[in-house]
């Protein structure tokens, strides 16, 4: 029993000691009024991410004084935008050859739904005229 009360009374030492250093930090981060990521935040007061979520009064406050870390379009240089020209035309490219693939099949089918009609009514005649054979030979 003795064991468990110590154990549960460093483990709540340890916690109170971490959140301390999260405040800490916070009150730094204040007076410093340099920005911050919560990434560079939690790296400074030796804290996971996943900490701060366990505990949504401390991340409130880490957000109010973080910057939001949603990914920023960044000026993109002329190489970049070249690169990114060249990778849509050649894509285009391959889109209008495949664009020509299809309409070739479409022809062909087209052909071979007709070729099958014919077919039909060449072997509607074809028994027709057997019919009409057999009838006038017997």
């Amino acid at each position: 029993m003795k064991k468990e009360k110590s154990m549960i009374e460093y483990q709540q030492n340890r916690k109170d000691a971490t959140i301390q250093k999260v405040e800490d930090m916070l009150r730094k981060t204040k007076r410093n009024k340099k920005p911050i990521t919560k990434t560079q935040f939690c790296k400074q007061a030796g804290v996971s991410i996943q900490y701060l979520y366990k505990y949504p009064a401390l991340m409130e406050e880490v957000n109010k004084v973080c910057i939001p870390t949603g990914r920023k379009k960044t000026e993109q240089n002329r190489d970049s935008k070249d690169t990114i020209i060249t990778s849509l035309r050649a894509e285009n490219k391959a889109l209008k050859t495949k664009l020509n693939e299809y309409e070739k099949d479409e022809k062909y089918k087209t052909k071979y739904d007709e070729a099958m009609k014919r077919i039909k009514e060449l072997e509607k005649q074809l028994a027709e005229s057997y019919n009409t054979h057999l009838d006038t030979d017997f």
